[in-house]
């Protein structure tokens, strides 16, 4: 699979239906997503809290995952993550951050050093992923919930009309990022490749995308995961090394966000000596 492509497709999709509109905030007609807001104000309330996020892309039988480990302190604002890499080689941390409250600074593995981050957004990571939504009641095809062990589970699959307008709404982002990429890129190959990507951004369709909610016997939400399939013509280079869109294939996209803890002493241990390595 083509990681960089499959990459950007995360991005647009990921911004579409995890960003601005606050669930949590928000007046809906479906008790089911009353429950949910309900838990999530339990993790918002919390002093502290310990989660993980994984976004896996996966076509045919090749798939690469992207994982984060997150603690936080939220009473202070403290909080540091640990990010990794899951393919075909195998598990690697990539890179590891540290936010006091007030700024960003990154650890990156292969420079053994922390750099302060300028202008860096030092909320924390993926959090409110767990907690909004961009849909509407009106976007909603059909809502269930069923029983999980002791706790409850709410899926919320999404209407046909609402996955088509997220390739459009999001156009004018998804050319910018080419562009930039283009810049970025010297080889006259590499270049041509990228041109086809708009081409490949606007054939993008969205099936089959939903979002599920576990909230446990305590009434608190322990995880919300997103998926779709969308599809996307595959980019064919031919014997004379010209590029083209071939057959369109299929790409499972899956964004899981899971708690692990939450008002433990152990998280704040673990922020504490994080924040001890930080010069």
């Amino acid at each position: 699979m083509d990681k960089r492509y499959a990459q950007v497709i995360v991005v647009f999709l990921f911004a579409s239906v995890l960003t601005g509109y606050a669930l949590i905030d928000a007046g809906t007609q479906y008790e089911e997503l009353t429950w949910v807001q309900d838990a999530g104000r339990i993790l918002q309330r919390a002093d502290n809290i310990h989660y993980s996020y994984t976004t896996t892309l996966s076509a045919g039988a090749v798939s690469s995952a992207e994982r984060a480990d997150v603690r936080g302190n939220q009473l202070t604002g403290e909080w540091m993550a640990e990010y990794y890499v899951m393919d075909e080689d195998g598990i690697r941390r990539i890179l590891k951050c540290f936010c006091d409250g007030k700024r960003l600074y990154r650890y990156v593995d292969w420079t053994g050093e922390w750099e302060e981050q300028q202008e860096a957004d030092i909320s924390m990571p993926s959090f409110q992923s767990l907690l909004s939504l961009k849909y509407r009641d009106a976007d909603i095809a059909e809502i269930a919930h069923g029983s999980e062990g002791t706790g409850t589970h709410v899926t919320v699959l999404l209407t046909e009309e609402y996955l088509g307008a997220l390739v459009a709404e999001h156009y004018d982002e998804a050319q910018a990022l080419y562009e930039g990429y283009l810049r970025a890129e010297t080889g006259a190959g590499q270049q041509e490749k990228l041109e086809l990507g708009m081409e490949r951004y606007k054939r993008m369709r969205i099936e089959s995308a939903g979002s599920m909610f576990a909230i446990d016997a305590d009434g608190v939400l322990r995880c919300a995961e997103y998926a779709a399939e969308i599809y996307v013509p595959e980019i064919v280079t031919d014997s004379s090394g010209q590029s083209a869109l071939g057959e369109e294939k299929c790409v499972s996209f899956r964004h899981r966000v899971e708690i692990k803890g939450y008002n433990e002493q152990e998280i704040l241990d673990v922020i504490e000596q994080c924040s001890s390595e930080v010069p």
